[in-house]
């Protein structure tokens, strides 16, 4: 008995935190926020969603002289605390889709709907190790093709973020699968979302309910945030 209260207490108080109340209906964290994953994307409806990986490493981080005018980048250090890691990325995500939704839009907003989940190096989620790379889950905006949008993306990650190569070769102009020849993880990796696969692989590091600060919300705290603002009226 004392174990399932706490188990209670523990959901009430991970609740709280994340602002996320739909999520609770499954006991097993993973299987919760899979759900939670899909039914965000069923209900943006526009058919159209990109899986984004983004790994910049702290080797990357200080090869200063690369970022430029990248804003998002130069003010943070190379770090190995997981929380200062997660607040970093957590910042810099939070501008930058703020950012895209003006980004070459000729003074049309085109407000981004996306999530974001923080993985550490190896297959399974290590409270010991500090995340390493960003996995996204963007839609496109209702009222912009998929190439247009991709397009925008990798544009704008390139201005703000860091730095990448313009392939005419690429399916999508910009090289998003810039490898730097040194065998490591790509530093931005674009591909459509076409199945639950991809949910189900961002959800896989999540296993208990304490790591669920590892989930960025995006574009959907607000929204859940302005529900339960409508809700208490």
């Amino acid at each position: 008995m004392m174990k399932t209260k706490s188990k209670k207490t523990d959901l009430k108080s991970w609740t709280k935190s994340t602002n996320a109340e739909g999520v609770y209906s499954e006991s097993d964290p993973k299987a919760a926020w899979a759900t939670w994953f899909r039914k965000r994307i069923d209900e943006t409806g526009t058919g159209n969603w990109l899986f984004v990986t983004v790994n910049i490493s702290n080797e990357k981080l200080r090869l200063a002289s690369e970022f430029g005018n990248r804003e998002f980048l130069t003010k943070h250090q190379p770090t190995n605390n997981d929380t200062a890691w997660i607040a970093e990325w957590s910042g810099i995500w939070n501008k930058f889709f703020l950012k895209l939704g003006k980004f070459e839009t000729k003074g049309k907003a085109l407000p981004v709907d996306w999530f974001a989940v923080f993985e550490n190096e190896t297959k399974k989620l290590n409270p010991k190790y500090c995340p390493t790379h960003s996995h996204l889950l963007v839609a496109v905006p209702a009222r912009e093709s998929l190439d247009s949008f991709v397009r925008r993306f990798c544009s704008a990650f390139n201005h703000y973020v860091y730095p990448l190569k313009v392939s005419l070769g690429s399916e999508w102009v910009w090289d998003v699968k810039r490898a730097a020849n040194d065998g490591k993880s790509l530093v931005l990796n674009v591909k459509t979302l076409r199945d639950d696969g991809v949910v189900d692989y961002v959800t896989k590091q999540i296993r208990e309910w304490g790591y669920s600060e590892r989930i960025l919300l995006g574009s959907y705290k607000e929204k859940l945030n302005e529900n339960k603002t409508d809700e208490g009226k």
